[in-house]
């Protein structure tokens, strides 16, 4: 993909809503036959749609998702950064949608594994914020211990905005829309029907949950473009039987949505706090250098792209006066022009034309910057003695 490419589009093109039909589960005891044969789907063919993807916001949402470690930090998000440039080697962009270069397929299982999970996170990503959710964490980071000495599955995010909290697990796949609403449909039997009845910290329970399964369709001739397929469930109180499992006792509607509100936000800050390599010994002088609140606050990691056959960079960001505001205690409300487009807004910069700004609702940034080229180097041959 190149910048300037058309903004595309990426049909949500399968929605279906999951009844557990086996015997209901109870937190100390989940019912072990969660399998596509014991459940029930209903299709919902008023909710399929389509979203807008610009290249640079999905270059943005590879960087914000990091899904390289269990803790996001600024290494994490290097690494999985610098696998968007791999990734978009393999797509193109029209307005039509995205596709895929069938010679995806030639890649090594362990390769393309990797690249589907990226794309299907950060998709997953603009996706949630599509739909009004403004805040993001990573599970394993806010989810009470299950005092259980084995794994078990495991969503990837939980998303949040007002009056709502939701689990999410994001499933890449190279195949056809099929096979991602068949491993949609298995992640959401195995990653969330198993956590529904799990606290968050707090004793916070999530109101429903998401599976995503994205649709390469790599092995087209150029004609399919990319899809989404989705799954969902209910969670709230007194639907255990539709939801599949025990319905957990909760506080009332308003008080339960604010308090996951503030949980998701607080742990939302807090990577971004590890992304930028923010902590409590630097921040007091990163906030006292500071000319002004408007100021952006970088990490201290560029990760470099190559795009159309030029250097890029790509560093996430956020403003020092949301530092500031942090450092006080308040955590402040969604961008207003980001959440007002349910996304990340382009904007390019006003004083660099080498520079361009990827604004989410979160108040985080990520800058694209054109690099100048350097020098080339001509080797000459030696003959050795």
């Amino acid at each position: 993909m190149k910048v300037g490419d058309p903004i595309s589009t990426v049909a949500l093109a399968q929605v279906d809503e999951c009844t557990f039909a086996g015997p209901a589960a109870t937190a100390a005891a989940p019912n072990p036959k969660k399998t596509i044969s014991a459940s029930t789907f209903t299709t919902h063919p008023a909710l399929v749609s389509s979203m807008l993807v610009e290249y640079t916001a999905l270059v943005a949402a590879i960087v914000r998702t990091c899904a390289a470690g269990t803790v996001v930090s600024v290494k994490s998000t290097a690494a999985t950064g610098r696998l968007a440039e791999g990734v978009l080697e393999y797509l193109d962009s029209s307005a039509l949608g995205l596709t895929v270069d069938p010679e995806f397929g030639d890649l090594k299982d362990f390769v393309s594994t990797a690249y589907t999970g990226i794309l299907g996170a950060a998709l997953s990503y603009l996706r949630m914020l599509r739909d009004g959710y403004s805040w993001k964490a990573h599970y394993e980071e806010i989810a009470s211990p299950t005092g259980s000495a084995t794994a078990e599955p495991e969503p990837d995010f939980v998303f949040a905005k007002l009056g709502d909290l939701a689990v999410v697990e994001s499933k890449g796949t190279g195949a056809d829309l099929p096979k991602a609403l068949a491993a949609a449909k298995n992640g959401y039997l195995k990653q969330i029907v198993s956590v529904a009845a799990r606290p968050l910290n707090g004793s916070i329970f999530p109101s429903r949950g998401y599976a995503f399964g994205t649709a390469l369709n790599a092995a087209s001739s150029g004609a399919a473009h990319v899809q989404m397929a989705c799954v969902f469930g209910e969670f709230l109180p007194g639907a255990g039987a539709a939801s599949g499992v025990a319905g957990p006792p909760v506080a009332p509607g308003a008080q339960r949505s604010l308090g996951g509100l503030q949980l998701v936000r607080k742990a939302n800050y807090a990577e971004l706090y590890r992304q930028l390599g923010l902590n409590a010994n630097n921040v007091g002088t990163v906030l006292s250098s500071a000319p002004s609140d408007i100021t952006l606050h970088q990490s201290p990691n560029r990760i470099p792209l190559v795009v159309d056959g030029e250097p890029w960079t790509a560093t996430i960001a956020l403003p020092v006066g949301i530092i500031r505001s942090i450092e006080r205690g308040y955590y402040p409300e969604a961008l207003p022009d980001a959440a007002q487009n349910r996304g990340p807004t382009v904007v390019p910069g006003t004083k660099e034309r080498n520079l361009i700004f990827v604004n989410f609702p979160d108040h985080s940034r990520v800058l694209l910057r054109k690099e100048t080229p350097r020098a080339s180097y001509v080797v000459r041959s030696v003959e050795l003695e």
